[in-house]
């Protein structure tokens, strides 16, 4: 441990000397100053850390690249104390006011499985049961929405890499509650024809219905598809230090808003432990992103559900062919017994023509 924090301290000194040009070699050193840096949980080490990195920040030598990594190892520093991170009550309290901004909260490993969830967290997920809990944050990406969220990774298997201490970025994810709301609609619209059809005049409902259809054609293909059963989601992931007691495992066992996995009781076995995990914030965004047509049209989850959309509005259009058959064979029959009155006197019309 000693030794962590000693080379701790070389390394960043080396990080201030090094020429600033050299930008391979900047990184290389901060990547090893953060693997010892995160072996470090001595608090009085931590202290003598910020303190030193205070005087190197305000010496008038240092130059204002070199003050710029100095703040990203003071936050990652931040990051290390428990009282300033996870403190239990203060857990509980942050996820209360973030959920009250549309917020959801959860606590990660660093390969993204889940640790604990709250309440909000799961219903933007939209995680059902036990199964979808042991599934990482990644796989809740939908196919089509993969390589966009690969291009804002260096690789799948880490959230956060070493020299990282927090990250945003956006994820497209199947939504049932997508897909049975554009059902509803369609449902709705369906409805809303049939009776306009059965209670208006047969020359009004002909001008309304190929109206409806222009207006659906602003929208392209693919477009339709992603809006009809995909979301997506802003999440902000940030490395803290949690702790786990007892005490904090029963209150989550007791909690109707929070959700802890398995790896809860291991980590509360060892309540002195500090373990490095992921604070991760999500909400949902109110459209889905741009996502490339050779990406949606290789998801064969979307090909399936479109499928099944295409059945139900053929369906839609025989019962409403139906309808207007039956329309327009009343409409002729209507106009028959306006013109030769009642159906007695149409048949004795008939007798005296052909008499």
């Amino acid at each position: 441990m000693e030794n962590d924090y000693l080379n701790t301290i070389q390394t960043m000194l080396s990080i201030v000397i090094l020429e600033s040009s050299d930008f391979q070699s900047t990184q290389e050193i901060l990547g090893n100053f953060y693997k010892h840096l995160d072996s470090i949980s001595n608090e009085k080490q931590l202290i003598q850390l910020q303190k030193l990195i205070k005087v190197f920040y305000e010496s008038q030598d240092t130059q204002d690249d070199k003050k710029q990594i100095l703040n990203e190892i003071t936050q990652r520093i931040k990051q290390k104390f428990p009282t300033s991170n996870q403190d239990h009550c203060q857990f509980f309290t942050e996820m209360t006011n973030k959920n009250q901004k549309k917020i959801g909260v959860s606590i990660l490993h660093n390969d993204g499985s889940f640790i604990l969830t709250d309440q909000l967290t799961r219903k933007i997920l939209e995680i059902k049961n036990g199964a979808d809990f042991q599934k990482k944050l990644f796989e809740y990406c939908a196919i089509a929405g993969q390589n966009n969220l690969l291009k804002q990774f260096n690789e799948e298997t880490n959230l956060l890499q070493q020299n990282e201490v927090e990250k945003q970025f956006q994820m497209t994810i199947y939504s049932e509650k997508t897909r049975k709301k554009a059902l509803k609609h369609l449902n709705e619209a369906s409805k809303k024809a049939k009776e306009s059809l059965l209670h208006t005049d047969w020359t009004c409902t002909q001008t309304r219905l190929p109206k409806q259809k222009n207006q659906s054609q602003n929208f392209d293909y693919w477009n339709k598809i992603k809006i009809k059963y995909l979301k997506t989601i802003t999440i902000k992931i940030t490395k803290v230090i949690m702790s786990v007691n007892e005490e904090f495992l029963e209150s989550i066992k007791t909690s109707t808003q929070i959700y802890g996995s398995q790896q809860l009781q291991t980590m509360a076995e060892n309540s002195r432990a500090l373990y490095n995990v992921v604070k991760c914030e999500i909400v949902e965004n109110p459209c889905v992103e741009e996502l490339n047509p050779d990406d949606l049209s290789k998801d064969q989850k979307l090909l399936i559900y479109e499928d099944k959309w295409k059945v139900k509005c053929q369906e839609i259009s025989i019962e409403f062919q139906r309808l207007k058959k039956l329309k327009e064979q009343a409409k002729i029959e209507n106009s028959f017994q306006s013109f030769y009155g009642t159906p007695l006197e149409f048949d004795l019309n008939s007798q005296i023509q052909y008499q």
